[in-house]
């Protein structure tokens, strides 16, 4: 665009981070709401929050059930913008239930360091979203494998101070 002249949507097509949100409900047909975070650090527990959030005060479905399909994807930036410490390219895709089988996600804050280093063991582990994610899906790739005792992990945002305690077990 020429300074002072008009805008030209092709200059800035895709530029915005919920553009993905609005393809996919367009592909899909999908009117139900969809909502795009850049929780920065934090991005796994801003997106679990939201995400449980939704599912207490979202649109009852089929069956009294109350479904979310949570999406975390990174993608690392153009080289002028690259950070050595970026996250790898990736994607994760979870459906989350009210009901039926499956499994349990408790969240539990936990501001004590103390505490939370005698459960979860150091924080510097978890830098990046992927390391986050880790621990859910060996979770459930161990309860898919047959393991059916509950398991808890640490949710940490990078050089924050507090962080939150999940749980994952079996739903009875």
């Amino acid at each position: 665009a020429e300074p002072g002249g008009p805008v030209s949507p092709t200059k800035f097509h895709n530029s915005v981070h919920n553009t993905a949100t609005g393809y996919l409900s367009i592909a899909t047909g999908n009117h139900h709401s969809a909502t795009a975070l850049a929780g920065g650090p934090a991005a796994v527990e801003v997106a679990l929050l939201e995400a449980l959030a939704g599912l207490l005060e979202g649109h009852t479905g089929a069956g009294g059930s109350r479904d979310t399909l949570l999406v975390f994807a990174e993608e690392r930036l153009p080289a002028p913008f690259e950070r050595a410490d970026g996250d790898p390219t990736f994607a994760v895709a979870l459906h989350l239930s009210t009901i039926g089988d499956g499994l349990e996600l408790e969240l539990v804050p936990v501001e004590d360091d103390a505490a939370h280093e005698s459960w979860a063991g150091p924080r510097e582990r978890l830098g990046s979203t992927v390391d986050a994610l880790l621990p859910l899906l060996r979770a459930a790739a161990d309860f898919a494998g047959g393991r059916r005792d509950a398991q808890s992990f640490a949710l940490v945002a990078p050089g924050e101070r507090g962080s939150w305690r999940a749980t994952i077990r079996e739903r009875s």
